[in-house]
């Protein structure tokens, strides 16, 4: 088979606090290949819920010509809350293809298409990453520095790294801003 989409997520369904089945239509190779995730959105809170505790999997019989599933929660989705689906099919590569073996169209088939799995769900943590523009300047260093309380992060004077910047920086930002927008 090959993987026609690159769609590795379902969702987010919003709680009604009477469903509990979701559906989702990417392939996987096992239920243990699903990461589900509750988000509380009053308080902005994620978790992770884990198979077999908070929900189980339903696999369509044929990943191949018809992939995806149902994820059942144990309780209905409650109001105030959200349900994400998406992969996380291991970066292992599990084929073993042995000198002089039979071929076997459907094991290549399967490795290829865990590669390609396997692209898409970093695609899909990058899409989601605080990104540079391609043409920054050779030399600026996009390295976080280390957290600090009641500190803010910005451009160093010369634009070529990040640092932390505290309130009185803040202040004077505003200030000027605000000064600005009067003119």
């Amino acid at each position: 088979m090959t993987i026609n989409s690159t769609t590795r997520k379902a969702g987010p369904f919003t709680g009604t606090g009477t469903v509990s089945a979701f559906p989702f239509g990417f392939k996987v190779f096992q239920a243990s290949d699903l990461f589900v995730v509750r988000l509380d959105v009053s308080a902005s809170v994620e978790q992770t819920l884990v198979l077999n505790a908070n929900y189980s999997v339903t696999l369509n019989p044929d990943q191949n010509s018809n992939p995806g599933g149902i994820v059942t929660l144990t309780a209905p989705l409650a109001v105030g809350y959200t349900l994400t689906l998406t992969s996380n099919v291991p970066d292992t590569q599990p084929t073993d293809l042995t000198n002089q073996g039979g071929f076997y169209p459907d094991v290549i088939n399967d490795a290829l298409d865990r590669a390609t799995i396997q692209i898409q769900q970093v695609q899909t943590e990058i899409d989601r990453t605080i990104t540079a523009p391609i043409s920054l300047p050779a030399g600026t260093d996009l390295t976080f520095p280390m957290p600090e309380a009641n500190q803010f992060i910005g451009w160093n004077s010369t634009a070529t790294a990040l640092q932390n910047l505290d309130s009185s920086t803040l202040a004077s930002i505003v200030a000027f801003a605000t000064a600005y927008a009067d003119t």
